[in-house]
C-alpha cells in the first residue's frame, strides 16, 4: 500500500527534521480528528501518510532512530485499527506487517534491538497497544486491534 505519492516523497526527502516531525504530528491529529468524526477512510489517509513517512525516514542517519521507530508503531498501529473498522482486514494487516519487518531490521543496531524488539510485542500483543499510545501519544486510539501476519526476523 502506498500512501504518499513519489512526488511528495520527493518534497519531504530534503525537508528538514523538524519540519517532518511536525508533518508526522499533524498527520496524527488530523487522522485523530477524522476518527473522532466516523470518517475512516480520511484517518486511514492521514495516518497511513504518517505511518510511510516514518518508513522512508527509519534507513536514514539525519533523525533520531528511537523516535522514529516509536512513531513508526504509532502510525502503524493507528493505521490498521481505522483499515480494520473498514473491514480492510488484509490491508491492516499489511501495515502492520511492515511494521514489523522495518522494526526487525533495526534488531541488527545494538543501540535499537531492545527499543525495536518492544515496539514488535506492542504490535503482536493488542492488550498493550492503548498503554503504549497514552504513554507516547496523547490521542485516542478506537477501531479493531490487528496484529501483523507472522513473519521472519532475521
Amino acid at each position: 500500500m502506498a500512501f504518499l505519492c513519489p512526488r511528495h516523497r520527493q518534497l519531504l526527502r530534503v525537508q528538514p527534521q523538524s519540519t517532518l516531525m511536525d508533518l508526522w504530528q499533524e498527520w496524527m491529529n488530523q487522522a485523530a480528528l477524522c476518527q473522532a468524526m466516523d470518517e475512516d477512510a480520511r484517518c486511514v489517509s492521514f495516518s497511513g501518510c504518517a505511518f510511510e513517512l516514518m518508513c522512508e525516514l527509519l534507513p536514514q542517519q539525519r533523525l533520531h532512530r528511537k523516535t522514529v521507530i516509536t512513531k513508526l508503531t504509532l502510525a502503524a498501529i493507528y493505521a490498521g485499527r481505522a483499515l480494520a473498522g473498514l473491514n480492510e482486514t488484509g490491508k491492516a494487516t499489511m501495515i502492520l506487517s511492515t511494521a514489523f519487518q522495518r522494526l526487525g531490521m533495526m534488531l541488527g543496531d545494538s543501540q535499537l534491538a531492545d527499543w525495536s524488539r518492544q515496539c514488535m510485542m506492542v504490535l503482536m500483543d493488542t492488550g498493550r497497544q492503548e498503554a503504549f499510545f497514552a504513554r507516547y501519544l496523547n490521542l485516542p486510539l478506537a477501531g479493531a486491534p490487528v496484529t501483523p501476519a507472522p513473519t521472519h526476523c532475521h
